[in-house]
């Protein structure tokens, strides 16, 4: 068997290309992180490692993300693509951390670029928090921990955006700044949005959709990195350290990089576990013979902290034989107007209950919602006419408690259309110090969560809908079933005036 490598037997002009395909950007500030990280007893360099090589050689995708379990060098990584182009006159890189102190600790960003640049032509700008270099390209450190922090790098007009530990921060806080992101025609350094993290977090749920199950068909990509892929780290020290991590989430997160897995400490609804979503998420629309149905609303907040929040509503009933309570629909917006929910109201309701209305089987609606007077009275008014009342606020622990209890115990389903409403189970979370909701791109301020609480305590458990049997219809006490599939399909066009679907 030869021992020529295969790529010599490529012509040398094929040869070439490979060789550039497979070289990163280089100038002599990554030589110098190169030089003083030093070399393998092999001879190979410690930097960049394999993965961060591969990460250094992504030019051409805008949106990466390198990470995973612990100590497989993401910030290092983070760095070094920052300083791929900074001997290109009027290239600006920015580099974030939730904290100004997460900035500063040790072996961080600021630490780390000052070990690397310290002693270059590179002059430090400590007051702007800065590198500025000898082509006048700016190398930047920033911090995200509010949301109005954005405001503050919204006119950088960088190429470079990296957000260190991303895991930490607020999705949409880095959606924004993407807008931010420009360069002249014909410059040459292009636009790159690179991302590092650990599982877990606030933004798990956005890295996991836009790159760990979303790319490589989203135009992103995901560069998984472990302690392993890292040849200057000694493993022989550090592996069993993360081997003792005695929780079983957090050694899957950081020892072996695992992203189906969730920190629970910080959710709101911990009970919604997998076991549980798999058995109280429902596929079908099947109504019971009778029932009451419930409706609730919580508009959230209208200040500029509370832009991000959703006016979210829900529909469901109870389910009196099994004893549990069906969410059915959801509806949320930002901002909306009151014909914007008024209009989606009344179709929610026609939708999913008007055939059963028109039968006299649902016998009782209740309509419930957070403070709001306007919104009650105008959805009172045609073309409407839906009767909200305001929902109680008192005892709010008590009956967050009782929810989660109710749907420990399989009472709460949620149908799989509600997919708000199940990212917000799933992976709406406490701020650091549990004193409120956090506000995210995806969950609002647990606006769903809170519409739920509203519907759970306006139910009225022991109310039994049936009426008695001479006013039952026939096929209820007879035992047949209620139509189901195509024919509550065809049942409900009918009722609202549609044709039939072929």
């Amino acid at each position: 068997m030869s021992s020529v490598p295969w790529e010599h037997y490529l012509p040398p002009e094929k040869q070439a290309e490979l060789a550039a395909a497979l070289t990163p950007r280089w100038n002599k500030y990554l030589q110098r992180m190169q030089d003083l990280r030093g070399w393998a007893e092999d001879g190979s360099a410690l930097f960049p490692s394999v993965t961060q090589h591969a990460f250094l050689l992504t030019d051409g995708i805008e949106h990466v993300l390198f990470g995973g379990a612990r100590g497989g060098g993401k910030s290092e990584a983070l760095l070094a693509g920052a300083l791929q182009y900074v001997d290109v006159p009027g290239y600006a890189a920015l580099l974030f951390r939730k904290t100004y102190k997460d900035l500063h600790e040790p072996q961080a960003l600021v630490e780390r670029a000052r070990q690397y640049l310290h002693g270059t032509d590179a002059h430090w700008q400590g007051k702007d928090l800065q590198w500025r270099f000898p082509s006048g390209a700016v190398l930047k450190f920033g911090h995200l921990e509010h949301a109005a922090d954005v405001d503050d790098y919204q006119g950088a007009q960088a190429q470079y955006w990296g957000f260190d530990e991303s895991g930490q921060l607020d999705p949409l806080s880095m959606e924004t700044l993407t807008l931010s992101a420009r360069r002249l025609k014909d410059f040459p350094a292009p636009i790159r949005f690179r991302y590092s993290a650990n599982p877990g977090g606030r933004a798990h749920e956005w890295l996991v959709t836009n790159f760990v199950s979303g790319a490589p068909e989203n135009g992103r990509l995901f560069i998984p990195s472990r302690a392993v892929d890292n040849p200057g780290l000694d493993l022989a020290d550090y592996m069993p350290r993360l081997d003792a991590i005695t929780d079983p989430v957090l050694r899957a997160q950081m020892r072996d990089g695992d992203w189906s897995v969730v920190d629970r400490e910080q959710l709101i609804c911990p009970e919604w576990t997998p076991a549980v979503a798999a058995k109280c998420t429902r596929r079908d629309d099947s109504l019971p013979a009778y029932f009451c149905a419930y409706a609730s609303m919580d508009p959230g907040g209208h200040s500029k902290e509370a832009a991000r929040d959703l006016f979210a509503a829900l529909w469901g009933y109870l389910d009196f034989n099994e004893s549990k309570l069906v969410v059915t629909d959801e509806w949320a917006m930002r901002n909306p107007a009151t014909a914007d929910v008024g209009t989606a109201a009344v179709a929610a309701e026609a939708r999913r209950f008007g055939v059963a209305r028109s039968e006299g089987r649902v016998t009782n609606t209740i309509r419930v919602t957070d403070l709001d007077g306007r919104l009650v009275n105008d959805l009172k008014a045609p073309p409407y006419l839906l009767a909200f009342q305001h929902t109680e606020k008192t005892e709010a622990t008590v009956w967050e408690r009782r929810l989660r209890t109710a749907i420990a115990q399989g009472k709460v389903h949620v149908h799989e259309r509600c997919t708000r409403l199940l990212k917000t189970l799933k992976y709406a979370r406490w701020n650091d110090n549990r004193t409120d909701y956090e506000r995210t791109l995806e969950t609002g301020h647990a606006d769903l969560w809170k519409a739920l609480i509203y519907m759970f305590r306006s139910v009225s458990w022991q109310s039994n809908p049936f009426p008695p049997k001479p006013l039952m219809r026939e096929e209820v006490w007879a035992g047949k079933q209620q139509p189901s599939g195509p024919e509550a399909e065809a049942a409900q066009r009918a009722f609202r005036g549609m044709k039939p679907m072929k």
